[in-house]
C-alpha cells in the first residue's frame, strides 16, 4: 500500500498534535481565571474547553453580564452595608475596587426632623510611593435635603481608585443613612 506525500504529512501532523500535550505536560503556568471555568468546578479542564469550542465563531457584546441578586429594593438589615445614625460624621472602612470599573451606590435617607440635610461623599485613596502618607480625592459628592420625593439616591460612577471609602455627615437636623453598593466590570 502506497501513501501519498500529503497523507504522510497529515499522519505526521496528527501524531505531533496528539503527542504534544503529553510531552509538554497538561498543566498551565497561567493563573486560574474564574471567567474561563465555565462549569464552575474550580479547575479549567477539557469540559470547559468543549463548551468554549462549541461557541467558536460566534459574535456579540464583549461586556460581561453581571447579575446582581441582592440589590436592595427596600432598606433592610440584610442589604445595608453601612449605617449612620445621629449628627456626627462617619467614615466607612476602605473598600477595594481593584479589577472593577463601575461603582453602583444605593443610598436611602430617613429624615428625622424638619430642615434635615446630609452630605454624602465617595473618596478615592491614592498612595504616594515617595511618602508613607496617602491622599484622598473626592470622586462623587451629593447634598440631600429633606424631601419625601428625594430620599433615595441611586447612582453609578467610575471606580474612583483601587481603594475607596464613603464619608457622610448630617449638615442639619437629624437623619438616618443606609448605604448599599456593588461593583461591576464595564
Amino acid at each position: 500500500m502506497r501513501f501519498s506525500a500529503s497523507t504522510l504529512a497529515n499522519l505526521a501532523l496528527t501524531a505531533i498534535l496528539l503527542l504534544t500535550p503529553i510531552l509538554v505536560g497538561l498543566t498551565s503556568s497561567a493563573p486560574y481565571d474564574p471567567w474561563n471555568d465555565l462549569d464552575e468546578s474550580g479547575k479549567i479542564d477539557i469540559f470547559d474547553v468543549v463548551r468554549i469550542a462549541g461557541t467558536y465563531g460566534t459574535t456579540g457584546d464583549p461586556g460581561k453580564n453581571v447579575t446582581v441578586t441582592n440589590w436592595p429594593l427596600a432598606v433592610t438589615p440584610e442589604t445595608t452595608v453601612w449605617y449612620l445614625n445621629g449628627s456626627f460624621p462617619l467614615t466607612s472602612a476602605n473598600y477595594s475596587g481593584s479589577g472593577f470599573s463601575n461603582l453602583h451606590i444605593f443610598l436611602h435617607v430617613l429624615y428625622a426632623g424638619p430642615g434635615s440635610s446630609i452630605e454624602f461623599t465617595v473618596k478615592g485613596i491614592f498612595y504616594d510611593i515617595d511618602s508613607p502618607a496617602t491622599r484622598s480625592a473626592t470622586a462623587y459628592s451629593a447634598i440631600m435635603n429633606e424631601d419625601p420625593r428625594r430620599d433615595v439616591l441611586s447612582v453609578t460612577i467610575p471606580v474612583p481608585s483601587e481603594t475607596f471609602y464613603f464619608y457622610a455627615r448630617v449638615l442639619s437636623g437629624d437623619s438616618d443613612i443606609f448605604l448599599s453598593f456593588y461593583l461591576t466590570q464595564a
